[in-house]
């Protein structure tokens, strides 16, 4: 099957819902509904889509895969009751996330401006966004677990609760206009590329 343009538009569809679920948090009891690890398989799945255009792509969809397995592991250990164990190690994930997302959106852009869409700078803007706003949290997290103060961990989570949502909510607007933009794009500006049938989101997924 040959791609086209609308591969790459879903794709940054699917990377937007992806974030959705990654900072939606929706408990039952301990556990999230909404788990990490459905966010990080659905933009690791939209990947397989576009590592043909964008070559590094490929090889951050390796460093996704292993945020996925962790955030399995971390939502199992919440149902079982570890989850706080696990997170005293959370910061190696959490400084892979912020490479992920920082190079996931810098890769976009670099897509956005081959096509000459409008989205380019904006796309910059919130991958560094994304990155900040993790960053807060670890601290606070370490900060909080140094001093086991819970009281300090409510207090700031709660006021970076609004901060986490315009992040979200921006890059998730910036994303599908990006997806909406591609429209315009001819298909004859795309390379072609032969996407494997059933792509496995754990595979290569596309070959030039």
């Amino acid at each position: 099957m040959t791609s086209n343009i609308q591969d790459i538009r879903n794709s940054a569809k699917k990377i937007a819902w992806g974030f959705f679920l990654m900072h939606m948090n929706f408990n039952l009891g301990p556990v999230d509904i909404l788990p990490d690890w459905a966010g990080y398989a659905l933009i690791v799945s939209a990947l397989a889509f576009v590592v043909a255009f964008e070559e590094d792509l490929k090889k951050l969809r390796t460093v996704g895969i292993a945020l996925l397995m962790w955030s399995v592991i971390t939502w199992i250990g919440d149902i079982f009751g570890i989850g706080t164990y696990l997170s005293y190690v959370g910061f190696i994930p959490a400084i892979g996330n912020m490479y992920f997302i920082y190079r996931l959106f810098s890769e976009l852009s670099d897509v956005s401006d081959k096509y000459s869409c409008p989205q380019t700078s904006s796309l910059r803007f919130w991958g560094i966004a994304n990155v900040v706003l993790t960053g807060i949290l670890t601290v606070v997290l370490y900060v909080s677990y140094i001093f086991t103060n819970e009281e300090l961990l409510i207090v700031v989570s709660s006021s970076t609760l609004a901060l986490g949502f315009i992040v979200m909510l921006g890059s998730m607007i910036t994303l599908f206009r990006f997806s909406s933009a591609l429209k315009d794009v001819s298909d004859n500006n795309i390379p072609e590329v032969h996407i494997v049938e059933n792509v496995n989101p754990f595979g290569d997924g596309a070959e030039v």
